[in-house]
């Protein structure tokens, strides 16, 4: 499978949201939020539906901190104005790439945004190389320190440990781009914490990871 840049990842999966008609009224939002968690499970983000209409659900991504450090919250909507095709020069709802630009209802407003929120995040915890390379030159470039953190476990342990059985999902074609299963992982050569995830007990691997944050506070503030 080829590799892709972020701006590429951003744009084809701005594209699947263009695809996916939320104008409001009604909203029904809810393809796009599962569009959205398949994409960020499948890069390894724990992400979470909520909804007090079952059409109109709401995503939760979260990638967990120290607690001691300011907190960064990326906030945006995917349902748009309504569109009638009859007025629009190309289908509102084709996602088509036309001169560097995706067309289509929601593109600005803001879907664009969404899918460039949600390539950020899964960059930190990309499996791809050069994506985590590229997050470690943007920290170093801010004067952060970053920290790569391997959670090395083998598959079939993982899928033992999948409450929410993404993996079972993932292998009956349910979610596309899976790590692991449909999709490469690029092991870090050298990360700064290495836990081994069959043979550590979780507390200590933790408490690992917690020296390394507090470590690396201390750096930054410093």
């Amino acid at each position: 499978m080829a590799t892709l840049s972020l701006r590429e990842e951003a744009t084809a999966l701005l594209q699947d949201l263009i695809r996916l008609d939320t104008g409001n009224p009604p909203g029904n939002e809810t393809p796009a939020a599962e569009l959205l968690r398949a994409y960020l499970a499948g890069n390894g983000v724990a992400c979470e539906l909520y909804a007090k209409v079952p059409e109109r659900a709401n995503l939760v991504a979260r990638i967990p901190g120290r607690g001691a450090g300011p907190r960064l919250l990326l906030l945006s909507h995917t349902d748009t104005v309504l569109a009638d095709a009859a007025e629009w020069t190309l289908d509102p709802w084709s996602g088509e790439l036309r001169d560097g630009e995706v067309w289509g209802r929601g593109a600005l407003d803001m879907k664009g945004q969404v899918a460039a929120s949600a390539v950020a995040i899964a960059s930190l915890v990309s499996p791809a190389h050069h994506d985590r390379a590229l997050a470690r030159e943007l920290h170093v470039a801010a004067g952060l320190r970053f920290i790569e953190v391997y959670v090395d476990t083998p598959l079939e342990i993982c899928e033992q440990r999948d409450p929410k059985g993404l993996y079972a999902r993932a292998r009956a074609g349910m979610l596309l781009d899976f790590t692991g299963v449909s999709a490469p992982y690029e092991p870090p050569a050298d990360p700064d914490v290495l836990i081994r995830g069959a043979e550590e007990d979780a507390k200590a691997a933790a408490l690992r990871v917690r020296d390394a944050l507090e470590q690396a506070w201390a750096w930054s503030s410093g």
